[in-house]
């Protein structure tokens, strides 16, 4: 098979290294044709972590899309949309993807909806609010990461859906973190838009620095958000793929707060498997698909309160034992159900099917 991707980010942004580009390999392995075209460029998120607007990258990602659509996926036998092909275009542009007889499949790991939802975009906001739904009833297959998006997307009248966590390598990860010094207490891994999520946190945290010298290592977490100097109980970071599971290694505990809305609770849990698949006991909140990859009290702790959190936390820097068998726990069940050289099959399999389903 031909396959086209129409991924969100050129590489830098974590949803498409993990829910697309990581299997181009795989498939290529089974012999299918895979290609790529971003949306936005690396170029594009450079800049807006440092809190800055690159009008022309948008722009460029506009016409970018735009070609791909009309000439890279003629011939295709399946386009893979990750999330929409035209960001903050309505659905009569997604139909544009019907030019070419491909089976058309989107991927949601993300409930992106609700972005529309929350704002006002003047006479376009009826449209660009029925987007999502009308796509995916339009579409041949879609590929969900968690149980919240696969019911969702289920409501809405796609044709078939599956369901595929966000994934990561077991050959790359190997619980490193069960035999890893470690250099500090608790780690977060995220992005521009989860940053917010751990500043949330950061009253308990900078309570725990006080009472035990706890640290926190931020892996990704923008500067723009950041005023003044840095706290003294965060240890910022760059994320970079050569250091990256050396950094999660070698911290002790593994966060991941959410607040409880909407668009959170679409999220797919995917700085938990990080986590465990790096051998960590995690904490995290209750929300969305975390409520599933969390085993509480097995493979780490569910918090809901800011006493929770806190109460975890010291549970686990205090009992090391405990934080063990739990990093344990979790990357067993990381290796049963999370590993992408499991997903990739999956993957191969539901493409197969959306196109089988076009003939």
């Amino acid at each position: 098979m031909r396959i086209l991707f129409l991924t969100r980010h050129e590489g830098l942004g974590a949803s498409s290294r993990y829910r697309s580009i990581q299997y181009f390999d795989a498939l290529r392995a089974q012999g299918h044709v895979v290609s790529q075209s971003h949306f936005y460029s690396d170029a594009y998120l450079r800049a807006r972590y440092t809190g800055k607007v690159a009008y022309f990258e948008i722009l460029k990602s506009f016409v970018r899309r735009f070609i791909a659509v009309v000439w890279l996926a003629r011939g295709a036998d399946a386009i893979f949309v990750e999330k929409e092909a035209f960001p903050f275009l309505p659905a009569t542009a997604e139909r544009l993807l019907r030019l070419n007889k491909a089976a058309v499949i989107y991927d949601f790991d993300d409930a992106i909806w609700h972005s529309y939802n929350a704002r006002n975009f003047g006479p376009f906001t009826g449209a660009l609010r029925g987007k999502i739904p009308k796509s995916v009833a339009n579409s041949d297959h879609v590929v969900a990461g968690s149980r919240f998006l696969e019911q969702q997307v289920k409501e809405w009248g796609a044709p078939a859906v599956s369901r595929i966590p966000t994934s990561i390598p077991m050959s790359r990860y190997q619980g490193a973190g069960l035999s890893a010094k470690k250099t500090v207490e608790l780690v977060w891994i995220g992005s521009m838009s989860t940053g917010p999520h751990i500043q949330a946190l950061f009253p308990i945290l900078q309570n725990l620095h006080c009472k035990r010298n706890c640290r926190v290592r931020l892996i990704g977490f923008p500067e723009a958000l950041l005023e003044g100097e840095t706290p003294a109980f965060t240890d910022v970071r760059k994320w970079d793929s050569s250091d990256e599971i050396d950094l999660l290694a070698s911290s002790r505990i593994g966060l991941m707060p959410l607040p409880n809305s909407p668009y959170e609770r679409g999220k797919c849990g995917f700085k938990l498997i990080q986590y465990m698949g790096s051998g960590l006991p995690v904490i995290a909140s209750p929300v969305g698909e975390n409520r599933y990859i969390v085993e509480d009290g097995k493979t780490g702790f569910l918090a809901d309160s800011e006493d929770k959190w806190a109460l975890r936390i010291n549970q686990l820097l205090d009992d090391e034992s405990l934080a063990v068998k739990m990093g344990e726990r979790g990357f067993d069940r990381f290796k049963e159900l999370y590993s992408s050289e499991m997903s990739a099959l999956r993957l191969e399999k539901s493409i197969r099917a959306a196109v089988a389903s076009r003939r």
